[in-house]
C-alpha cells in the first residue's frame, strides 16, 4: 500500500494498516488501481466544471478516506473475476436476531485470523466446514456474507446448483477453480448456498450431484494444508445430504438457526417500528402475533405494518396483528404441499 501511494497527498483519516486488511488476496496491480481509481476520485471531487466551461478548485487537492471506500466498492481483485458479483451484505449489526447463533460464527472464525498461536497452544484447529441450518429467510447468507465483511475478508459466494445445473448465460469456475481463488485470497471464507438443493429428488441419484460431493469433500480435507480458507454452506434441511457431508472432516460444525427468543423479537419490532408506534402499545402483544416467525419474517411483518399505516402516520396493533396474519398465510401457502 505504501508503495502505491507514494507521492500522494493522504488525508490524516487513511490507515493504511487498515485497507491492507480490507484488501487482503489483492495483487500489486489491484492496489495500483485502487491507489489511481482513489485519486481519480479525489479529482472529480476537487475541480467542479463551472458555467462558463472551466474547471474551478474548490477544496484541497487531498484524498480521503471516503475516496478509498469509493474507489474500493467499485474494484473487484483479479483473483475472484469470473465470479458472480455481490450485492453490498448488511452489517454485523443489521443482523437483528440472530444473537447467539452470531457469538458462535464468531467464535469458530475470527480466532484462526486473528489470534491463531493461541488456538495452537491449546491445541484446537479451525474448523473444517460449517453448515447453517434454517428455514428460508432466515439469514444464514447474510450471516456469512455480513461475517467476512466484519472480518475485513473475502468471501467468494456461489450458488452450488450451478455447479450441476449451470447456467448456459454464465459461465462459472468449477469448484477446484473456487478453491483455488479463496487460497489466493486467503483469509476467505467460501459460501456454497443451498447446497441441499443439489441433493434434492430431482437431483440426488444424478452423476453430477455425485461427483459434486466427492469434489467437495476432497477440497475440504485439502483445506488443512492452507491457513484461513473457511467453507460456509446453508441449507433448508440436512435431509438428504450425503452422510460423508457431515462427517467431522468435512462439515464438522452444523449450526441450526433458531426461532428468535422473545426478547429477539422485540429488539427487531423496535427497531422496525419503534417510532411509529404509540407509546401504550404493549410489545409483548406484539411478540405474540409474530411467535414462531424468523426473524427475516418479523422484519416482512414490520414493513408491511408499515405501508398498511402510511394513512394514518402510526402503527396500531391491529394493522401489525393483520400483517403478521398475511406473513403466515403466504408462509403456508409456500410450505403445503
Amino acid at each position: 500500500m505504501q508503495k502505491y501511494v507514494r507521492g500522494m497527498d493522504l488525508n490524516p483519516d487513511i490507515n493504511l494498516q487498515s485497507w491492507a486488511k480490507k484488501t487482503s488476496g489483492y495483487v500489486g496491480a489491484d492496489l495500483a488501481a485502487l491507489a489511481r481509481e482513489s485519486a481519480i476520485r479525489c479529482l472529480r471531487r476537487v475541480f467542479q466544471l463551472t458555467p462558463t466551461g472551466n474547471y474551478a478548485q474548490i477544496g484541497e487537492v487531498c484524498i480521503t478516506n471516503q475516496d478509498f471506500s469509493e474507489a474500493f466498492k467499485e474494484l473487484q481483485p483479479t483473483t475472484l473475476r469470473g465470479l458472480p458479483s455481490q450485492s453490498d451484505p448488511k452489517s454485523w449489526d443489521e443482523l437483528l436476531g440472530l444473537t447467539s447463533i452470531k457469538n458462535r460464527l464468531l467464535t469458530l472464525i475470527e480466532p484462526p485470523i486473528n489470534t491463531p498461536e493461541q488456538l495452537k497452544e491449546i491445541g484446537l484447529t479451525p474448523p473444517t466446514g460449517v453448515l447453517l441450518v434454517g428455514s428460508p429467510q432466515s439469514g444464514k447468507k447474510s450471516l456469512a456474507l455480513a461475517l467476512a465483511a466484519k472480518l475485513n475478508i473475502q468471501c467468494l459466494s456461489v450458488k452450488s446448483l450451478d455447479f450441476i445445473h449451470p447456467d448456459p448465460n454464465n459461465s462459472l469456475p468449477t469448484l477446484g477453480e473456487i478453491f483455488r481463488k479463496a487460497r489466493l485470497s486467503a483469509p476467505a471464507i467460501i459460501l456454497l448456498d443451498k447446497i441441499d438443493l443439489v441433493f434434492s429428488t430431482q437431483f440426488r441419484e444424478t452423476r453430477e450431484s455425485f461427483l459434486f460431493a466427492e469434489d467437495l469433500v476432497d477440497e475440504i480435507r485439502r483445506n488443512r494444508l492452507y491457513e484461513n480458507v473457511f467453507v460456509i454452506a446453508t441449507a433448508r434441511t440436512v435431509e438428504g445430504l450425503p452422510q460423508i457431508l457431515l462427517d467431522p472432516s468435512v462439515f464438522g460444525h452444523v449450526l441450526y438457526i433458531p426461532i428468535p427468543a422473545q426478547e429477539d423479537y422485540e429488539v427487531i419490532i423496535r427497531s422496525k417500528l419503534g417510532n411509529y408506534f404509540r407509546s401504550d402499545i404493549e410489545y409483548r402483544d406484539l411478540v405474540k402475533a409474530v411467535k414462531g416467525l424468523n426473524s427475516g419474517e418479523v422484519i416482512y411483518v414490520c414493513e408491511e405494518c408499515l405501508r398498511m399505516s402510511l394513512r394514518n402516520g402510526t402503527a396500531s396493533l391491529d394493522d401489525f396483528k393483520k400483517a403478521a396474519q398475511i406473513v403466515k398465510e403466504s408462509k403456508a401457502a409456500i410450505c403445503s404441499p
